[in-house]
């Protein structure tokens, strides 16, 4: 889509929002957010990232989200959450991490390779996902039980993921790029509130088939995490979190194993010298209608089965925490993650993850039709045994966001940023530390309905 198109989309939404927001039927909600960004990058001229071409020097806009909730309360104890979004994935350091992936028609000693889906280098990729499919059972008011697809509860900012619900104009790294905890998952949850004394306790526990959707074979394989929030009566908000998860990583591949025995390959030798004695092909033809007429036999369901392997199976431990507060206007929050991962069939580690946040803001502005709100964001990501292409020769980055965002009548905004990425450059780049650098700018506009 073009500029125009993506302005009078926004437009759309805008105005349909205004209209729905007359409906008061409490059974039924349908609501949503939709937000375009752009952004430039100021590179060298021989800048690292540059020459692995998942970052442009251009001028860039796109349409980067359009989510549509629907949401069915038929009464007290009943709820139906579906929610359905349009993404689009912008080229920087994107990786695939445990994606199954099958390939069929090769031989038995065939070596296979789960490899991360190829990126358009047209400015990215664009995905429609079911973000979010739920029924909730309210058990009572301590308890609800939850089936289906949900986002993971992972401290703050993996659940507030909304452009209109957060300040900078897109997620941490550790939440967008490495994701340090799985986005989503599909299972079982139970949470709930409980109140002791002053403090507001919110808990959540769950079972899940885990980062990419397994096909689980044991009770071993089934993921489980849980999260507890102590919302404490301190300040005008002092939030402290705690989370956790294990779950396993497979990369299988598919194969068709054909199974010839001699008989048949005596057959087909003995039916191509036939043709040949017959005129009906040449002698330097006789070799490829052999290899033809095994082919035809090895299509025959008899001769072949399809078996399934394990190129990797690993374990993910993942644990955070996180913080925050605010007072008069000012606010702190932050997050502290670690992921540690285990290859359990080559006995070795994969890729572990420390990544950590700070988020200073403060409301200006804070009017009923207008809030304006300056921001800080420091982020350091530790990275070691990366799968990424572009991080296989960094410990990490640095990232930094500094902007404001302005809001208007609560359903609509503008945030313009400063962005700042400082790939930390080891082995044979580690001499080149300032031709990584990326500083940008960006701006988003934002809307909910």
């Amino acid at each position: 889509m073009n500029l125009k198109t993506h302005l009078s989309v926004l437009f759309l939404l805008l105005m349909f929002s205004l209209a729905f927001s007359q409906d008061n039927n409490p059974k039924f909600r349908f609501y949503g957010f939709a937000d375009m960004s752009f952004h430039k990058y100021f590179f060298k001229e021989n800048a690292v990232v540059q020459a692995k071409n998942e970052f442009s020097d251009k001028f860039e806009y796109s349409f980067d989200h359009l989510n549509l909730y629907s949401d069915f309360s038929p009464n007290s104890k009943l709820r139906m959450l579906f929610e359905i979004g349009y993404e689009h994935i912008p080229n920087y350091l994107q990786y695939s991490r445990g994606r199954i992936i099958s390939v069929s028609g090769l031989p038995d000693d065939t070596l296979i390779h789960a490899i991360p889906s190829p990126l358009d280098q047209n400015g990215g990729k664009e995905l429609f996902n079911i973000e979010r499919a739920i029924l909730q059972l309210k058990l009572n008011q301590y308890a609800r039980l939850s089936f289906g697809k949900f986002i993971t509860p992972a401290g703050i900012w993996n659940v507030d993921h909304g452009s209109p619900v957060i300040l900078t104009s897109r997620q941490p790294t550790q939440f967008s790029i490495v994701e340090i905890y799985p986005k989503a998952q599909i299972g079982i949850m139970e949470e709930g509130n409980l109140f002791l004394g002053d403090v507001d306790l919110s808990y959540c526990i769950y079972a899940s088939t885990g980062r990419n959707e397994i096909h689980i074979e044991n009770a071993k394989e089934v993921a489980v995490g849980g999260q507890l929030i102590f919302n404490l009566p301190f300040l005008d908000e002092f939030r402290i979190g705690a989370t956790a998860y294990t779950g396993i990583l497979k990369e299988s591949a598919e194969y068709m194993h054909i199974t010839i025995d001699k008989a048949t390959v005596d057959k087909t030798t003995a039916q191509a010298l036939t043709e040949l004695q017959a005129g009906l092909i040449g002698i330097g033809d006789v070799q490829s209608r052999i290899q033809q007429l095994i082919s035809q036999e090895a299509q025959k369901p008899d001769n072949f089965r399809f078996v399934t392997t394990n190129l990797s199976k690993s374990r993910e431990e993942i644990f955070g925490f996180d913080l925050r507060l605010y007072k008069k206007r000012i606010g702190l929050q932050s997050e502290l993650n670690f992921n540690k991962t285990r290859n359990q069939l080559a006995g070795n580690d994969g890729p572990d993850y420390v990544g950590v946040y700070g988020l200073l803001f403060v409301d200006a502005i804070k009017k009923l039709n207008f809030q304006l709100t300056p921001y800080f964001l420091y982020e350091r990501v530790n990275i070691k045994n990366s799968p990424s292409e572009i991080l296989s020769m960094s410990s990490g980055y640095n990232l930094i966001m500094s902007g404001i965002n302005a809001r208007f009548f609560t359903n609509f905004g503008i945030k313009l940023e400063f962005d700042y990425l400082d790939i930390i450059t080891d082995g044979i780049l580690s001499d080149y530390q300032k031709n990584s650098d990326s500083p940008g700018l960006a701006g988003q506009f934002y809307i909910s309905f």
